[in-house]
């Protein structure tokens, strides 16, 4: 919501490749159409601009978004366009831009598992996952009943957010308090090991 804002006017006179961009995206969510139009054409003819931001900006303008093959530099203008348009992040993107980009990366239901395992890792291990964003990278992991017998102890020999799954997933069908409480206590004892 900051984004077209006051704050950011210098968009409106800068000749600056990023701020450009900025401009033509502001354009395109506000409907502007012919300050959009003169905008992209000065990109274009100017070469402000790299193909991906153009493949998105495309996307924006007509509702039919397309994921660019690479995004060569990205920047904060290419992660809100990627979270925008509900377009998966790559794997640099989700974690070499700096910890927004990981965190709507672990958020993107349409980034591969893999890639969102991760991202929620790094953004965990940062201190800003939300609880609701671990517990749905958390449920992409599915086990079979005999892979969560003994629960408790294959998490202590896994990664963190296997360990983590797995518990969670064990929790879910644990119908002894007992046995949630042992589920409890190891997740709590690896979360707190594996993130010191």
């Amino acid at each position: 919501s900051d984004t077209c804002v006051d704050a950011t006017a210098t968009r409106l006179d800068s000749a600056e490749p990023f701020w450009v961009e900025l401009r033509a995206y502001c354009y395109a969510i506000a409907g502007e159409t012919t300050a959009l139009d003169l905008t992209r054409s000065v990109i274009e003819e100017q070469g402000l601009a790299d193909p991906s931001f153009l493949t998105l900006l495309d996307g924006m303008i007509g509702g039919k978004p397309v994921a660019p093959e690479v995004v060569r530099i990205p920047d904060a203008i290419h992660v809100m366009m990627l979270s925008r348009l509900k377009l998966p992040f790559s794997r640099d993107i989700a974690l070499g831009n700096g910890l927004p980009s990981t965190l709507l990366a672990a958020a993107s239901a349409e980034t591969p598992r893999a890639i969102r395992v991760d991202a929620a890792e790094k953004a965990l291990r940062a201190g800003i996952l939300p609880r609701d964003v671990l517990a749905q990278v958390l449920d992409l992991s599915t086990f079979t009943p005999q892979e969560l017998i003994g629960a408790p102890a294959l998490a202590r020999t896994e990664g963190l957010m296997n360990a983590l799954a797995r518990l969670r997933a064990a929790m879910k069908i644990a119908s002894a308090p007992v046995a949630r409480a042992d589920f409890v206590h190891a997740r709590s004892e690896e979360h707190t090991s594996e993130l010191q």
